[in-house]
Formats: C-alpha cells, sequence, structure tokens
C-alpha cells in the first residue's frame, strides 16, 4: 500500500484571491484537511468549492491527534496542514505535528504561499537582507528589551506581530528605548482596508488606525546604530568623577552600551596603575 503524504499549506492572510492552483488542487486530492480552526477553513474550501472534510488540529490538540494522523498516514490517505491564515508553524500551531510526521518516516511536501512577515519585510522600504523574527512581542519586557538590544547591536531588522490593544504600548516603549528607529507596522495585510505606515515611533502614535480593536499588527523596526566611543578615555573620565568601579560598569554598559569585559579589564588596569583621579 502506498503511504500517504503529509502536506503543509500556507493558506491567505487576509484575500482568499490569494490562492494557487497548486493549493486548490492539494486540497481537493487530501483525505483530511487539519485545520488551527474548521469554521475558518470552511469559508475557504467553500469560496472554491472543495468538498474535503475538515478535522480541528489547534494548539490544544496537536499531541492528541498525533496517533489518528499516523494511522490515516499508514492507511495510504494524505493529509493537508493548514492554519487560520498564513503558514503553519510561523507563530500558529503545527510544529509538534510535523516533527512526530517526519520523526515516523513519512513524506512531508510544503505549499508555499502567503506569509505576513515575508509581506511585511517586502514592502517596509527597509533593508532585509538579514533580519530577526521575534513573533508576537513578549509580554515581559525584559525579554522584549533583549531581543531589541541584540538588533540593534547586530544591526539587524527586527521583525515583530503584535495584538491591536497592545500596539500602542509597543510603540511607546519602542520611542522610549530609540526614538529615532524607522518603525514600519501594517495591519489589513492583502484586504480592502490594508494600512501600512512609516516614521519614527513618536509618528507612528499619531495615527487613528491604533485605536481599532480588530486586526493584528506587523511591524519592521531599524534601530539607529550605536556610536560607541573608546573604552579608556571613558572610564578614566568616569573615574575622575569619583565613580567606584561598580558604578563605572554600570554607567558603561547600561547607558554608554560599551563592552563590560573591556571596560572591566580597564578598571582592573587602572587599579594596577594607582589611577583615581587628578
Amino acid at each position: 500500500m502506498t503511504e500517504g503524504i503529509f502536506y503543509v499549506c500556507a493558506t491567505p492572510i487576509g484575500n482568499l484571491g490569494d490562492v494557487s492552483e497548486r493549493l486548490v488542487a492539494t486540497l481537493n486530492s487530501v483525505q483530511h484537511v487539519l485545520c488551527e480552526d474548521t469554521r475558518v477553513t470552511r469559508t475557504l474550501l467553500q469560496r472554491y468549492e472543495i468538498p474535503t472534510p475538515t478535522v480541528s488540529c489547534n494548539q490544544f490538540q496537536e499531541v492528541q491527534k498525533l496517533e489518528w494522523i499516523l494511522a490515516e498516514l499508514a492507511l495510504g490517505h494524505s493529509l493537508a496542514l493548514v492554519s487560520d491564515a498564513g503558514t503553519p508553524g510561523i507563530c500558529d500551531p503545527g510544529y509538534r505535528v510535523v516533527s512526530a510526521v517526519r520523526d515516523a518516516g513519512y513524506s512531508i511536501q510544503v505549499i508555499p504561499g502567503p506569509s505576513a512577515l515575508a509581506s511585511m519585510l517586502s514592502i517596509s522600504g527597509l533593508p532585509s537582507d538579514r533580519f530577526v523574527f521575534c513573533g508576537f512581542v513578549p509580554k515581559r519586557v525584559s525579554d522584549w528589551e533583549l531581543d531589541c538590544k541584540m538588533a540593534r547591536d547586530q544591526r539587524l531588522a527586527l521583525v515583530f506581530f503584535e495584538t491591536p490593544h497592545r500596539i500602542r504600548a509597543t510603540l511607546e516603549w519602542l520611542n522610549g528605548f530609540d526614538s529615532t528607529a524607522t518603525v514600519t507596522v501594517g495591519k489589513e495585510l492583502t484586504k480592502i482596508f490594508e494600512k501600512v505606515v512609516s516614521g519614527s515611533p513618536e509618528q507612528l502614535l499619531t495615527i487613528p488606525e491604533l485605536e481599532g480593536p480588530r486586526g493584528e499588527w506587523c511591524g519592521v523596526v531599524q534601530f539607529s546604530p550605536i556610536v560607541v566611543a573608546a573604552v579608556a578615555p571613558v572610564v578614566l573620565e568616569l573615574r575622575k568623577m569619583g565613580l567606584s568601579n561598580r558604578h563605572v560598569i554600570d554607567v558603561s554598559t547600561k547607558i554608554l552600551h560599551l563592552n563590560k569585559n573591556e571596560v572591566y579589564r580597564e578598571c582592573l588596569r587602572l587599579d594596577e596603575e594607582g589611577t583615581t583621579s587628578d
């Protein structure tokens, strides 16, 4: 018996017209479509008159559905995995199922298509040859700050998703972190009321669309590079001001963004020379 194929299928992120012939053919050919939300997927299937039955497989059901999925593939039945919008596994359920199917030795094929991540990068007008994607902005500010510092220090564009009720707070935080950063945010991508705006965090805070209760946002940030001063003269000046080594390190690393190890070594060198103040 021929074993089934497991298809990972990207679906439209808003506009139902963004469907490829290959996706329609695949969804027609499989025995079941595994869905994040069957109600959302049925809208797509009805649009293209696809009669394939749907099976719920959201983030809370992935593990419990694995036995059934593997049994179906063993019977020679092919399955398609879709999320509500975009590509499964990209901030959406799916990776556990894909991993288990691969470990079981079954064939996995991808049906590529729409992605909010790729779409936003392409229209941001910001360098996208190197970037980092953090998914939805972490709720812990310390985690978000680490993401931003890493992107800034490595001069990478930072791509993020954000909910409508948190987008204002996120832009306000970015304004405090780097008011000169360039940010492009968009929502309702590919839909009639698509909105994409670019500017400094402060400029974006003035757009009326921020107050809308619906529509997740996707954003791209390009931070301004930090001009790093030479370590030795900075440490010496701070020592002349009477600061202890601990305070010198705190000021140098947290405010001036110097390398902590280099600052520490310079403090030790000045201690050996007996240099404190003039």
